[in-house]
C-alpha cells in the first residue's frame, strides 16, 4: 500500500484538475505537525480535492495497466475516492524508521470520524471499504490516525516536539493548489543507519565519505503544483551551506549521468535535459513540468518494480519446484505425471493439481474428485481457487480471474512432464541441474491450471524464440525456468536452440556447461 501512495503522489501533477475550494484554511505544515515524532523521516501529503485519481493512477501504473500494480492501484484510488466522499480533504503518510517493515501511519483529518475510520480499517472487509486494510485507527487530535496498533498506540501519548525542519520543507512548495507533497526530513537514527550500512558513496556518485550526503541534507521536499493548464514540479533540497549545497548538487549530476546512461528508457536522457537545477545560497532547486518528472521516477521506479515482481514470480517456481521434490519423496522418489489418466487413458487432472498437498493446500486437494476430469461439474467449481502460488504478480487481472497460471512444464518426447508416465530422480542422466522442470510461459501460453495441459515443446528455434521473445524485460528478452534440481535460471532468447532442446530433456546425453545458458 505505501508504494502504491507514493506512486500516486509522484504521479500527480501529470493528472490535475481545477482546484477546489479548500476544506478548511489549515495550514497543512500545522495539520500534521501534532503527529510528527522526533523519528519521522517522511512525510506524504495528497489533497484529495486537487487530484484526479483515476487519471494519476493511469499514469502511474504505465505499461502495467492490466498488471497486480494496476490492481493495487485501483483498490488505492477507490479507497481515496471514498474518503474523499466521507470529507477527507487531505492525506497524510507518515513513515517512522520504527514502523518497518510494518505499515506506515496514515492521518486523514475530516469532520466525519467514523466513516472514514471504517473505510481504513473496517475489520468487516466490504460495504464499500478497501481490501486494503490497516490494522488498527484511533481519533486522535480531531483526525483518524491508521496503522499498527503499535503505532497508533505510540501517537495516542504523543506530546508533540516542535520540528521546525518539516514546517520550512512545507514552505519550500507552497501553494493552495498543490496536489501533492513528498518531505523527506532523516532523524539523526535515518542518519546513523545509513552511515553504518553504507560508509563510502560508490565512485560512480562521485566516492568519498557517505556523510556528505547525511549531514549535507538537512531536508527534502517536493510538490507539484496544478496551477493552469501545464503541472509544475519543483524539488527543493536544503543543506547546512552553500559548499555543502553545491557537493549535494555534484552527487546529484553524477546520479542523473548514471541514469542517462542507463539502457532501460531512451527517453531518459531528453527528460534529464528538460529540467533546470540552480543554487540559491544553502538550497538546491529543482524545477520543470510534472510530466517531465513523472517520466523520470517511472523510468527510475519500473526497474525496481519489474526486480521485485519477478522476485515474488521465481519465488513461486521455487516452492513448487520443492513441492516436486517433496511428492517425490513420499512417491519412491517418482515425480508426479503431467497428468493423471482414467481407464481408458484419458486425461484427467494436471500435475498442479497432485502437487497440492506439498504446497500446504491438502484440503484443497481432497476436494477433486481424482476419478473425473478437470471439466467435470465439481471439479470445474474449484478452478476459480486457484493457490497464490500459481499466480506470478506480473500476471494479467482478468488471466488470473480465469483461473490460469503461467507455470507449465514443456511437453515432449523425453521431457519430465511428457504424459501420462512418470519420470523418477534416476531417470534424469543428464543431471538434475541441467534438466528443466518447468517454465513461467508468459500469459499467452496460460493454462487453467487443473487442466492436464503444458507447452508442446518448440520444434525449431523460431518457436523457442517465439516463446521466449515474449518476456521483454530490462535485462532482455527471456524468462525464468525451473530447473530439476530447485534452481531457477533467466533464459535469454539467444540460447542456442540445441542447448535449449538438451535442457528441455532429461535423458539426451548430451554435455552442458553452466557457461552456455
Amino acid at each position: 500500500m505505501l508504494m502504491t501512495l507514493l506512486a500516486l503522489a509522484l504521479a500527480a501533477g501529470t493528472a490535475g484538475q481545477a482546484p477546489a475550494p479548500a476544506a478548511a484554511a489549515d495550514d497543512p505544515a500545522r495539520a500534521i505537525a501534532p503527529f510528527v515524532e522526533p523519528d519521522t523521516m517522511a512525510v506524504v501529503q495528497l489533497d484529495l480535492d486537487h487530484i484526479d485519481l483515476e487519471k494519476i493512477a493511469a499514469r502511474a501504473g504505465g505499461d502495467d495497466a492490466s498488471g497486480s500494480f494496476a490492481e493495487n492501484m485501483k483498490d488505492v484510488t477507490g479507497l481515496m475516492n471514498q474518503l474523499r466522499a466521507a470529507g477527507a480533504h487531505r492525506l497524510y503518510v507518515l513513515i517512522n524508521l520504527g514502523d518497518m517493515p510494518g505499515p506506515p501511519v496514515i492521518v486523514a483529518p475530516g469532520a466525519n470520524a467514523d466513516a472514514i475510520a471504517g473505510l481504513l480499517c473496517s475489520k468487516e472487509g466490504g460495504k464499500g471499504g478497501s481490501r486494503m486494510k490497516l490494522p488498527a485507527c484511533a481519533t486522535i487530535r480531531g483526525a483518524v490516525v491508521a496503522g499498527s496498533q503499535r503505532a497508533v498506540d505510540r501517537i495516542k501519548g504523543l506530546t508533540p516536539t516542535p520540528r521546525p525542519e518539516v514546517e520550512a520543507a512545507f514552505a519550500a512548495v507552497p501553494g493552495d493548489s498543490i496536489g501533492a507533497r513528498i518531505l523527506l526530513i532523516p532523524s539523526a537514527d535515518t542518519r546513523r543507519v545509513v552511515e553504518e550500512m553504507i560508509p563510502e558513496l560508490p565512485p560512480q556518485l562521485g566516492g568519498g565519505p557517505v556523510t556528505n550526503i547525511t549531514h549535507g541534507i538537512l531536508w527534502l521536499a517536493a510538490g507539484v503544483g496544478l496551477d493552469g493548464d501545464h503541472p509544475t514540479f519543483r524539488l527543493v533540497v536544503a543543506s547546512p551551506d552553500e559548499q555543502a549545497a553545491r557537493r549535494i548538487e555534484q552527487t546529484g549530476r553524477s546520479a542523473a549521468d548514471l541514469l542517462v546512461k542507463a539502457p532501460f528508457d531512451p527517453a531518459v536522457p531528453g527528460l534529464v535535459a528538460r529540467l533546470k537545477s540552480e543554487i540559491q545560497g544553502p538550497r538546491i532547486v529543482v524545477s520543470g513540468d510534472a510530466d517531465t518528472a513523472a517520466g523520470l521516477i517511472a523510468a527510475v521506479v519500473r526497474p525496481a518494480r519489474e526486480a521485485s515482481t519477478r522476485s515474488a514470480c521465481v519465488n513461486n517456481e521455487k516452492q513448487m519446484a520443492l513441492a516436486l521434490h517433496n511428492y517425490a519423496s513420499a512417491h519412491k522418489g517418482k515425480f508426479p505425471p503431467a497428468y493423471t489418466t482414467d481407464k481408458d487413458g484419458k486425461p484427467l487432472l494436471s500435475w498442479r493439481v497432485l502437487i497440492l498437498p506439498y504446497l500446504e493446500q491438502h484440503a484443497l486437494f481432497k476436494e477433486f474428485h481424482q476419478d473425473e476430469p478437470w471439466d467435470s461439474p465439481h471439479n470445474k467449481a474449484l478452478i476459480d481457487r486457484m493457490p497464490v502460488t500459481y499466480r506470478c504478480p506480473l500476471q494479467t487481472v482478468g488471466s488470473a480471474r480465469e483461473g490460469k497460471t503461467r507455470y507449465v512444464g514443456l511437453r515432449g518426447p523425453n521431457t519430465i512432464f511428457r504424459g501420462a508416465q512418470d519420470v523418477g530422480l534416476r531417470d534424469i542422466t543428464d543431471g538434475t541441474s541441467n534438466t528443466i522442470f518447468f517454465l513461467d510461459a508468459g500469459d499467452d501460453h496460460a493454462v487453467v491450471w487443473t487442466k492436464p495441459d503444458d507447452l508442446a515443446m518448440p520444434a525449431d528455434e523460431a518457436a523457442m524464440k517465439a516463446v521466449l521473445g515474449a518476456h521483454p524485460t530490462s535485462r532482455g528478452r527471456g524468462t525464468d525456468f525451473a530447473f530439476a534440481d530447485g534452481s531457477v535460471h533467466f533464459l535469454r532468447d539467444g540460447i542456442k536452440f540445441a542447448t535449449f532442446k538438451a535442457l528441455a530433456t532429461f535423458s539426451g546425453g548430451e554435455v552442458i556447461s553452466s557457461d552456455d545458458f
